[in-house]
């Protein structure tokens, strides 16, 4: 279920072609290809992907949530009001972005993929249908694998009489063109520029949504979602979000050859946990669908409220205990790997600085794509560390510490400590046990971060 590409870090491309955002997004309004100087960034970018030692901790850190906090920004400033509705789509589809990502380094198994998925898609549905937004039109798009539902919809019009008749594709393009022409019109007081798309390109593009040759881009979305009339915004929101949903279903099914097997599995699943998360919404147990949620996921931090350092680690411990409950907690935790003994016994034998350099150099990376190597390389990240200190080098152990810091998400040099060798070489003093090392540069970050 894990995406297969060349280019699995650059996250960003693969991101917001979901979305139908053919091009890098660095901040939100790149959505519509706004024209600015973006080479600095792009060059931060390119070194995030290929050399990202060149990058600071904290550029590091803002590269990998880039994504998340740009698509938050895009829906709750510049195009939607940061609203309870608002927010809560975006905040659990940004959910399945950041556990895809950590399920994908930890080499999760299909089915918690799968789940991942199937339950946030339904959370979010039958919020909507307990909020009384109509979500019929994305019950027959999941039904049939196709985006035609919203089309024929969005066809119907009443006539003099009130009676409902559906127009032409040809008519539906002409309305598409003028209300494309409106928004080109909007977004040009705000510096923001579309392309304006004749009625003609829409017919031609109609033709191949239809058939699922092409996908609507993301801004042809907007165009579709701004056909609707006389309905509430809460309702026209609404939609937009099914049609992104089902967009990116479809992308993903086609742009990752996801099998029939799975795809029928997902729906099959979304179908489960929509029933279950429908009788919670009916016996006005909320808390009970996200203490369901944290079986298959961990619920992140939410972005609309301002948590502080502290706060936000509080949120994931809980979170991530829970979840843990359900997921192979032992498996996660309690890794082998099988040259620590051989580290610890070396380390305990260690003599002289030389030696302590001579088993740093001993400890190497394992590579990317084995089990678990996401959590066995940040073990030797501190392992290495520790070993650094003794070694009481000041450039070796600033790059140690650099390496082991963004391992833990820059968590350690937001501490309250100000982490110099010096402090480290008083602290170890003349431990020479590596695991009480660790116990006691453990407990020393702990304090540190309360």
């Amino acid at each position: 279920m894990t995406i297969k590409t060349d280019k699995i870090k650059d996250f960003n491309s693969i991101f917001w072609k979901i979305w139908g955002v053919n091009n890098r997004v660095y901040e939100p309004l790149d959505v519509f290809k706004i024209k600015r100087d973006k080479q600095r960034e792009s060059k931060k970018h390119d070194n995030f992907l290929n050399d990202d030692k060149k990058l600071s901790n904290e550029e590091y850190q803002y590269h990998l949530n880039r994504e998340a906090y740009n698509f938050y920004d895009l829906f709750t400033i510049h195009l939607l009001n940061n609203t309870k509705q608002v927010n809560f789509y975006v905040h659990q589809l940004n959910n399945i972005n950041d556990n895809y990502r950590l399920f994908e380094k930890l080499q999760f198994k299909k089915d918690q993929f799968i789940n991942l998925f199937s339950f946030q898609i339904a959370f979010i549905i039958e919020n909507m249908n307990y909020n009384y937004i109509d979500i019929s039109m994305f019950d027959n798009a999941l039904k049939d694998n196709s985006l035609i539902p919203f089309f024929d919809k969005y066809r119907e019009i009443r006539d003099y009489n009130n009676e409902i008749k559906k127009i032409s594709q040809k008519d539906l393009a002409t309305q598409l063109s003028h209300v494309n022409h409106d928004l080109k019109e909007i977004f040009e007081k705000s510096e923001i520029f579309i392309e304006d798309v004749t009625a003609e390109k829409f017919e031609s593009d109609l033709s191949k949504w239809k058939k699922n040759k092409e996908l609507p881009t993301f801004t042809k979305m907007l165009v579709i979602i701004n056909t609707i009339h006389k309905v509430s915004n809460e309702e026209k929101i609404g939609k937009l979000f099914q049609l992104l949903i089902i967009r990116a279903l479809l992308h993903i099914q086609k742009e990752f050859d996801i099998s029939e097997s799975i795809k029928l599995e997902l729906i099959e699943s979304v179908n489960k946990f929509r029933e279950d998360i429908k009788r919670n919404y009916s016996i006005n147990k909320e808390a009970k669908i996200y203490e369901e949620q944290l079986k298959y996921l961990i619920d992140m931090p939410d972005e609309s409220k301002e948590l502080t350092f502290k706060e936000s680690l509080l949120h994931l411990e809980s979170k991530l205990h829970e979840f843990l409950k359900h997921n192979n907690s032992d498996k996660l935790i309690n890794i082998k790997m099988i040259d620590r003994e051989l580290i610890i016994n070396k380390f305990n034998k260690c003599k002289t600085k030389k030696d302590y350099r001579v088993l740093l150099s001993e400890i190497i990376d394992i590579p990317e794509n084995n089990a678990f190597s996401f959590l066995i390389n940040n073990s030797y990240a501190f392992m290495r560390f520790i070993i650094s200190v003794k070694v009481e080098d000041k450039i070796l152990f600033n790059r140690q510490f650099k390496y082991l810091d963004r391992a833990f998400g820059t968590l350690l040099s937001k501490g309250t400590s100000d982490n110099t060798l010096i402090e480290f070489i008083n602290l170890l003093k003349e431990e020479t046990d590596f695991l009480k090392c660790i116990d006691i540069v453990g407990d020393y970050f702990k304090k540190c971060q309360v």
